[in-house]
């Protein structure tokens, strides 16, 4: 669409952006992890995944999803890609095996 006015014309364009990317919800607060063999407990690791993050972030967007995980009051919403970052980086930091299949779990 061009509007034009005292002979200066503005191109107005419209973008699309693709929404459709599937969004992942987990709740770091009710990881169901695997405290000993066969037993499950549920536990509230919010602000031991979000330090984990946060402290070894060296990207904005890590930083972002460490402390978006460290401040939820429920689930916290997030793309595949955060995803995949979030797991490649708690397997980086060496979290035991436990915890990482825990999120895993709840990012299914």
């Amino acid at each position: 669409m061009v509007e034009c006015r005292n002979g200066i014309c503005l191109y107005k364009i419209r973008v699309v952006t693709n929404n459709n990317k599937k969004k992942m919800k987990i709740d770091f607060s009710k990881l169901q992890v695997e405290t000993r063999i066969e037993q499950f407990d549920e536990l509230d690791l919010r602000e031991d995944i979000g330090n984990i993050l946060f402290s070894n972030a060296s990207t904005l967007a890590e930083d972002e999803l460490a402390r978006r995980i460290y401040k939820s009051e429920g689930a916290v919403e997030m793309t595949e890609k955060e995803a995949e970052m979030l797991v490649n980086s708690l397997k980086a930091s060496k979290v035991v095996f436990r915890v990482v299949q825990a999120v895993e779990k709840q990012l299914k």
